[in-house]
């Protein structure tokens, strides 16, 4: 519900009427965020991967309209390494126990991220991207991250 106030704030669209690609950049993070919001909150696991895996697909579809969406990927998979680092800090209190993977919540998170960031790799792949997004160090090199087309001289 939020996204879309958001999208539909009159200042938003002020703004964004016009230009080639403020409102994507507006929009989409807020979805890539609510999809993994949905998932972590699902009770069924295919559900949390499907949700997990659709914020990867949103995250993907924004490298296409901006240069800069390493900074949402970045942030998301941050973000989900705090969220584990935290559920297992909580688990180890709670437990007495250092083996953080019987968490439930641990496991969560690390499925949530797994699945974002196989699919924001496989989506990335399959709209023309060359770039290993598996590496984790990619999005840290600086290398240029435009698809296939530009990378051969080829108009889009």
């Amino acid at each position: 519900m939020r996204a879309i106030l958001v999208s539909i704030n009159p200042l938003f669209l002020q703004r964004s009427m016009g230009s080639d690609n403020d409102v994507w950049n507006g929009v989409l993070p807020l979805y890539i965020a609510a999809s993994l919001l949905a998932g972590l909150a699902a009770t069924a696991w295919p559900r949390l991967v499907l949700l997990a895996g659709l914020a990867g697909g949103l995250t993907a579809l924004q490298a296409t309209t901006w240069r800069g969406w390493l900074f949402i990927y970045a942030i998301v998979l941050s973000t989900l390494l705090l969220q584990a680092i935290a559920s297992s800090a909580r688990y180890v209190r709670r437990a007495r126990t250092p083996r953080v993977w019987r968490s439930p919540d641990v496991r969560r998170v690390a499925a949530a991220g797994a699945a974002y960031y196989v699919a924001t790799d496989v989506m990335m792949r399959l709209g023309g991207y060359e770039k290993a997004y598996l590496s984790a160090l990619s999005m840290f090199r600086g290398d240029d991250v435009a698809p296939a087309e530009a990378a051969t001289g080829r108009a889009s």
